[in-house]
């Protein structure tokens, strides 16, 4: 067989690094991708919630490779630092039924929820908390961290005031400053999709690998790959040991209005920063004066 290796841009689910590990006898280590896994998205839902004073979790996610990941990465990593999960609640998208969903939720009374949904369904679950007046702090996922859930319908922009997202952003470096002026030059009527600065990086490490090893045939390539480091278009890029990117860095964002306002960030080496110095104080449950910087951080293998 053709060894030849897939550079993806997008963080897949966490099976991918199962399937693909890069350690195990007979993989070639086939899978390389330039976004972070969502082992640290979950990583950085979890201490977010954590470092805010929340203890008991509840999580709702979709019933797919993508929701079942990323909760079971959101709940080790939340119970590893010292959190109570009191359920998690898996649903279909197309048959998501929020009324069950929302009742189960005021039964089980957790301290905040977390949603790992689409537009579409995170969208129908929100409308019917506001409905119930379940007012509960909640944290979403990167699939629903973006003003446009709010077009989904009527009374959604409304139900998520207040609410907490988290999405996967490039870090500001030399490299990723280049690129987003260097694209804005070139295409001055577009606007870059979510994963065009991971795109161009994924191209980059192919043509660095080869680069380096001098050769265009597979095996080859894979093993330059192991070796590689930039400064790319999405911020610094090497890989770890399953080939995933060990440089994600997350945006947390509020609803505020018809926006979503960046209020902070998180990294696995230098934790939570905020950048709203009032956002800690209106939305942690910890009894403190204030606080711009959290830095507990533990991610659960």
């Amino acid at each position: 067989a053709n060894t030849v290796p897939l550079i993806s841009y997008t963080p897949l689910s966490l099976g991918s690094s199962v399937i693909d590990d890069h350690a195990v006898d007979n993989d070639e280590g086939y899978l390389w991708r330039t976004q972070a896994s969502d082992l640290l998205q979950g990583a950085a839902i979890a201490n977010l919630a954590y470092d805010n004073g929340y203890e008991n979790m509840l999580i709702v996610a979709l019933n797919d490779t993508y929701g079942v990941g990323l909760a079971n990465s959101t709940s080790d990593e939340f119970k590893t630092l010292g959190g109570v999960i009191s359920n998690t609640f898996r649903y279909q998208e197309l048959t998501i039924d929020p009324n069950s969903i929302v009742t189960q939720i005021k039964t089980e009374n957790p301290d905040i929820v977390v949603a790992i949904s689409s537009d579409n369904d995170g969208s129908k679950l929100f409308v019917e908390m506001a409905n119930q007046n379940l007012n509960i702090p909640v944290i979403g996922s990167d699939g629903i961290s973006n003003e446009t859930i709010f077009s989904e319908g009527v009374g959604v922009q409304e139900a998520m005031q207040g609410f907490v997202t988290v999405r996967s952003i490039a870090r500001e470096t030399p490299g990723s400053i280049a690129f987003k002026s260097a694209y804005e030059e070139a295409f001055t009527d577009m606007i870059g999709d979510i994963y065009t600065a991971e795109v161009y990086d994924a191209v980059w490490a192919g043509a660095l690998a080869i680069n380096a090893t001098g050769s265009i045939i597979g095996e080859d390539i894979i093993a330059g790959l192991s070796g590689i480091s930039w400064d790319g278009a999405s911020g610094p890029i090497s890989f770890d040991e399953k080939g995933d990117s060990i440089a994600g860095y997350f945006e947390i964002l509020e609803v505020q209005g018809d926006q979503m306002i960046s209020v902070g960030n998180w990294d696995a080496i230098n934790g939570i920063s905020y950048s709203d110095s009032e956002f800690y104080n209106r939305w942690s449950v910890i009894e403190t004066s204030s606080s711009s910087t959290i830095s507990t951080t533990s991610i659960s293998s």
